[in-house]
């Protein structure tokens, strides 16, 4: 049967026919046949088969959906973790230890969802040093300088996370780090030449 045939009979519009007999000849299931009629070459197409077994591994849907649910699951824990970050500096500071109650309480969830976003704060302290970093790092070479002590009280945060983060940015030539003190890398060699 030509397209133009197949469309009319169908209700569809030409251009989504022939989209739909290309995708089915490319998997082999529609043959196209080079027909003359008329003093033209028409292309006809064609079932390969009247009887066509489809087999379907329900098993593999099933992971590849739930996968998907999972990855969903993480970026919504994720999300309200940073969220409840933001809202303890808001109201005093970020606390080296969270706890499931306060999670519960901070952002009114039920138990399963704050226990997850406990679980999730204390198995990546990295993602959530990354997400303190720039502000830490802002702050210093605002200031050319800052204690740890400082940093903390300024930022609301535990001072954990600011020797975690100043390690971490430190270790990227960001910022230059001594025992207690953390500079911005061109107050820092501003002074070691003035120094010198």
């Amino acid at each position: 049967m030509a397209a133009k045939e197949l469309a009319e009979k169908i209700g569809i519009s030409l251009p989504t026919i022939l989209g739909h007999l290309q995708d089915l000849s490319e998997v082999g299931l529609v043959i196209v046949d080079h027909v003359k009629l008329n003093g033209k070459v028409v292309k006809k197409y064609r079932v390969v088969s009247r009887k066509i077994v489809l087999n379907i591994d329900i098993k593999r849907i099933r992971e590849a959906t739930k996968e998907e649910e999972e990855k969903q699951v993480r970026s919504r824990i994720e999300e309200l973790t940073l969220k409840y970050i933001s809202l303890k500096r808001k109201r005093g500071k970020l606390p080296l230890t969270v706890k499931v109650r306060d999670v519960m309480r901070t952002l009114g969830v039920d138990l399963d969802t704050a226990i997850m976003i406990v679980e999730f704060f204390n198995t990546n302290h990295s993602l959530i040093v990354d997400y303190l970093s720039n502000e830490i790092l802002n702050y210093v070479e605002k200031k050319g300088e800052a204690t740890i002590r400082g940093i903390s009280d300024k930022l609301h945060l535990h001072p954990y996370w600011v020797v975690f983060a100043t390690q971490n940015l430190s270790s990227k030539g960001l910022l230059v780090r001594t025992d207690n003190k953390v500079y911005s890398t061109r107050k820092y060699y501003a002074r070691k030449s003035e120094d010198a």
